[in-house]
């Protein structure tokens, strides 16, 4: 399973990249952002975690075995409860659960954002990824620009009209993003937990709603030059990555 899996994590983001080597090719929009496996550690069943270079960056994400076979059979011996998901209905569902569920928020706003973009494109987020909050935080403050700020009062937020096309992170009162969504015409998009992505009409009865740790409501958009400017660099090799750890 060890050598069918990490097969499977070199495909995933290596045959996604979609590089041809010793070819002279012309960009076309939109560009890709890939990604370069350094290593994968942590393998258990249907995961590993991997880290890889994004851009000039290292990112840690814990990735999804898609193809992975349940063994059902085992998984009642470790639960010692010969009578668990036996039925074909109960091993679907639970099948369904996990990889409806695997994404979290942060991979899932950054999909989002890169879908409805007309200049960049990527193959790191999506539904088989769960971005480690710390390579968020690193994604953001490297390669994205923070546009606006709100503090989290009802009678301030009432009146803000977010910037479309944007990234909408909620900071607790430590710092720390807590959670992500993306924002387009009028729609908030937002994976909560392991439940299926929703969208919602209003920043203010999200916040009511969940996440009341929130003290603080970021805005950002990528930094489009700098982004561009990286890829240039890599492709005519003159780009040097210098950030090669977390």
């Amino acid at each position: 399973m060890r050598k069918t899996f990490l097969l499977y994590v070199f495909e995933l983001f290596t045959t996604l990249l979609g590089l041809s080597f010793g070819e002279q090719t012309i960009p076309k929009l939109p560009l890709l952002i890939g990604i370069n496996v350094i290593d994968t550690s942590n393998i258990y069943h249907y995961s590993a975690s991997i880290r890889a270079i994004w851009l000039n960056d290292t990112i840690s994400l814990r990735v999804l075995d898609s193809a992975y076979q349940f063994d059902f059979v085992e998984l009642r011996e470790k639960m010692r409860d010969s009578n668990y998901l036996k039925s074909e209905a109960d091993q679907k569902e639970y099948i369904k659960y996990i990889r409806d569920g695997y994404q979290n928020c942060y991979s899932f706003a950054l999909e989002q954002y890169f879908i409805n973009d007309e200049h960049f494109t990527q193959n790191a987020f999506n539904k088989n990824s769960n971005l480690k909050g710390e390579s968020l935080e690193k994604i953001l403050s490297n390669y994205f620009v923070r546009i606006a700020s709100y503090s989290n009062q009802k009678r301030l937020l009432a009146d803000v009209i977010l910037p479309d096309k944007s990234l909408v992170t909620l900071v607790n009162k430590y710092g720390n993003v807590i959670h992500a969504m993306y924002y387009k015409d009028g729609k908030l998009y937002s994976k909560n937990g392991m439940l299926n992505p929703e969208q919602y009409d209003s920043l203010v009865g999200f916040l009511q709603k969940y996440y009341q740790d929130t003290v603080k409501i970021e805005i950002y958009q990528l930094n489009y030059e700098k982004v561009k400017a990286i890829l240039s660099d890599n492709v005519t090799g003159k780009h040097i990555n210098s950030t090669l750890t977390d």
